[in-house]
């Protein structure tokens, strides 16, 4: 169930059984009286529901931690063989899957949307970042800044051009120029570390920066 895209009929007929279980335990077979939807049962205790999980749904977090591992450059051997294979750049969460690829890269380029909605970078030295396409900046929508006028995000910008290197501080008066006043207060609130290191995908839902697959499923299903 994490490393493949499960059928929705297979997920349906899961579903099913999880719901005469919780109905009448006590037969496998036959009619059942439900006192209230399934999709209210799996709606968040704080949504007045149980917390129960829909098979799908979880399918797709499983899998969306499979795309972070990808995305977040995993140092392992399965991920450095899937980066190879399918030639992952740093804009992969981005880009268009290929029209061909094994059932198991289907699935995770199908979850990618998930990793998109949480992931966001910490800032290192900036020269990994593009600033106009991808996540950079907390607390704002889609975590990418909006700039003070269209024509500027025609121009390719990376977050090192907006950081002065030997004080290693933001360039404020290039920042108010470049971005509408939300967006520059909101890159101005961002700590820079005090030795420029390399820049990191992190996962914003969870407070230490960490991914994990019950706040994925949060993440796709709020």
């Amino acid at each position: 169930m994490s490393s493949f895209s499960i059928p929705n009929s297979v997920c349906n007929k899961l579903d099913s059984l999880s719901r005469r279980f919780w109905w009448k335990p006590k037969n496998s077979d036959g009619r059942f009286l439900a006192l209230t939807a399934w999709d209210n049962l799996c709606k968040p205790k704080t949504k007045r529901g149980l917390g129960f999980k829909k098979a799908k749904q979880m399918n797709n977090a499983l899998l969306a931690k499979l795309a972070w591992m990808i995305a977040s450059k995993r140092d392992c051997l399965c991920m450095s063989i899937l980066r190879a294979k399918y030639k992952v750049r740093d804009d992969w969460l981005r880009s268009k899957p290929p029209r061909s690829a094994s059932p198991v890269w289907k699935a995770i380029e199908g979850v990618k949307e998930i990793i998109v909605k949480g992931a966001c970078y910490l800032i290192g030295d900036g020269a990994s970042i593009n600033v106009w396409l991808d996540p950079w900046v907390p607390w704002i929508q889609s975590f990418i800044p909006k700039p003070a006028q269209p024509a500027f995000a025609e121009t390719p910008l990376m977050v090192s051009m907006l950081i002065n290197g030997p004080s290693q501080q933001w360039k404020e008066s290039l920042i108010r120029q470049l971005f509408e006043a939300s967006s520059a207060e909101a890159i101005l609130s961002i700590p820079l570390a005090v030795h420029r290191g390399i820049d990191k995908l992190i996962w914003v839902p969870c407070s230490k920066g960490v991914f994990a697959v019950k706040s994925a499923y949060k993440v796709a299903n709020p």
